[in-house]
């Protein structure tokens, strides 16, 4: 039961970790200059908690607090090279 519980955690943490270096990928380019907008929304129609891309706008919408989320727009030019 205690592996179950350390294995748990260890596995949330990676989760976070991945999602903190996808959003800070997201609002700084390759050069650390601020490379995105950042926004606020509030619709009523989006009461989930969770993170969503959409492939189609490239917007990642974040929403911690039901009905109350952020959205990431990056303007990267660079989604498809390679260095």
């Amino acid at each position: 039961m205690k592996l179950i519980c350390i294995l748990t955690i260890v596995l949330i943490w990676l989760i976070i970790g991945f999602a903190i270096w996808f959003i800070g990928w997201l609002i700084v380019d390759k050069y650390g200059n601020f490379n995105s907008k950042i926004s606020f929304i509030l619709k009523w129609y989006d009461g989930w908690i969770g993170y969503f891309w959409d492939k189609k706008k490239r917007y990642l919408y974040i929403f911690l607090i039901p009905f109350f989320g952020i959205v990431i727009k990056p303007n990267r030019n660079d989604y498809h090279t390679h260095d």
